[in-house]
């Protein structure tokens, strides 16, 4: 039985949105973005959705904060976002590719 996939779209924009609040030279660290409600709502949903009815000691079981890790690095492999090193964090890359309305 094969799960579908899960939709990050919520979640990558809610993380690009809030790297894009502070401005093109303050970096944010993890906990600064997980810490945000919309990106954390986004994470908890994909969470209960992927997680069921899995509890914490399953096999198979994924914490919401392991979505956002997973995401930033998944954004970072697109080129949307860089990571400036442990003692500062996440920055978006100067050209962020269009948004569709």
């Amino acid at each position: 039985m094969s799960k579908k996939p899960l939709d990050y779209t919520a979640l990558d924009a809610a993380i690009v949105s809030k790297i894009g609040r502070v401005g093109g030279t303050s970096a944010l660290q993890f906990h600064a973005i997980f810490c945000d409600p919309d990106v954390g709502r986004a994470c908890k949903a994909l969470a209960a959705e992927h997680n069921g009815d899995h509890q914490s000691n399953d096999i198979g079981y994924k914490d919401d904060w392991r979505f956002l890790d997973s995401r930033l690095q998944a954004l970072k492999r697109a080129g949307r976002i860089r990571f400036s090193g442990p003692s500062k964090g996440w920055l978006l890359c100067a050209a962020q590719p269009a948004q569709a309305a």
